[in-house]
């Protein structure tokens, strides 16, 4: 199965580091597994590259590089004709639920990774943007959280609990 991830970048953080551990494993099932990242040059590009794992860059230039960066995503969806879109986290949420409307045939997953927002600590374009994932909800044909509190907290902002299900996160005790 060929399978997309969407995230903003790949720095050292414990959404990212999931993304390495999932998208490895999926490459060592068999799966074809790239990963497309707005801002390129995390440390963590490396380690993926190294499994095997395609990493795009999709160049953004800052919060408001909207319309290239939107279109070199879709180029870049229409070229790898992804089975599965999966989006990690609030914008790349967002962004995979609005080209489910272009790319129907996509299946689009969410990865929701807090437990509790507290929208006072973020501004207005956070909070916004939160109201937005909470709205588009329901294109996500599945939406896995990574807690039951984390579950418990997007399905009472809106998110359709019957999408849902839960992933704990994984562990490399290897490493």
């Amino acid at each position: 199965m060929k399978i997309l991830f969407l995230i903003r970048r790949l720095h050292c953080a414990g959404a990212e580091r999931q993304l390495v551990v999932l998208a490895r494993g999926l490459r060592g099932r068999g799966h074809e597994v790239a990963v497309a990242v707005f801002y390129p040059g995390g440390p963590l590009e490396s380690e993926l590259r190294e499994s095997g794992v395609q990493v795009y860059s999709l160049d953004k230039r800052g919060r408001w590089d909207v319309c290239g960066f939107t279109w070199r995503l879709i180029r870049l969806i229409r070229r790898e004709c992804p089975v599965i879109l999966h989006g990690y986290l609030c914008v790349p949420n967002i962004l995979s639920g609005v080209l489910s409307m272009i790319f129907p045939a996509v299946r689009v997953i969410w990865g929701v990774r807090s437990s509790n927002m507290d929208l006072s600590k973020y501004d207005w374009l956070h909070r916004v943007l939160y109201i937005l994932e909470c709205r588009l909800s329901n294109v996500a044909d599945l939406i896995i959280a990574n807690s039951e509190a984390g579950l418990d907290y997007a399905a009472a902002h809106g998110f359709p609990r019957v999408r849902m299900l839960v992933i704990p996160n994984g562990i490399d005790t290897e490493r």
